[in-house]
């Protein structure tokens, strides 16, 4: 009986966290970055792969460099990932309201969205880094419909102004 126990808890484990189980298979590090850790600790991920959200509420620490951005997490079983810059394509938002704002970042690479609560260090990073703001419409046709992100090439204007891009997140908090 004991057994059987073992290995039903193993299974339910085993089948616990396999979008993050996606990120640690394609970005798994050893180091993390030794920049300060944004206040945030909580990730919300979403697959396009599997179905259902994985939320990690108090258990992330997330680090932004200008090379990447790095998740260590507060379980067992579970290793640090370190996200290039490259490979995330591109910034979104949701929005639950005025206080209850997020930055979703979209990694097209394993079909993952990481959803963050906002803050200014982390839109100035989606900013300085080059990460298109996508309107609410490609976040959802992406996630949803499984089309393709568009280019970074097509927001040249919104890349090239602070405005441009902030009127942009604007927009995606209202769903557009």
């Amino acid at each position: 009986m004991r057994l059987v126990a073992i290995v039903l808890v193993l299974l339910a484990v085993s089948s616990c966290g396999r979008t993050y189980s996606d990120l640690e298979s394609a970005f798994r590090t050893d180091t993390i970055s030794k920049g300060s850790p944004l206040s945030a600790k909580t990730i919300v991920l979403t697959s396009r792969l599997h179905r259902g959200a994985e939320s990690y509420h108090g258990l992330a620490t997330i680090r932004l460099s200008a090379d990447s951005v790095d998740i260590d997490m507060s379980m067992p079983f579970k290793k640090p990932i370190r996200i290039p810059t490259d490979q995330i394509a591109g910034c979104s938002m949701t929005c639950f309201g005025t206080d209850d704002q997020h930055v979703d970042l979209l990694v097209p690479k394993v079909e993952v969205d990481i959803m963050i609560p906002s803050s200014e260090e982390l839109l100035n990073w989606c900013w300085s880094s080059k990460r298109p703001m996508f309107p609410s419409s490609v976040l959802r046709a992406w996630q949803y419909k499984g089309s393709p992100l568009p280019p970074a090439s097509d927001f040249k204007e919104q890349l090239a102004s602070r405005q441009s891009f902030d009127e942009q997140k604007t927009q995606s908090c209202l769903g557009y």
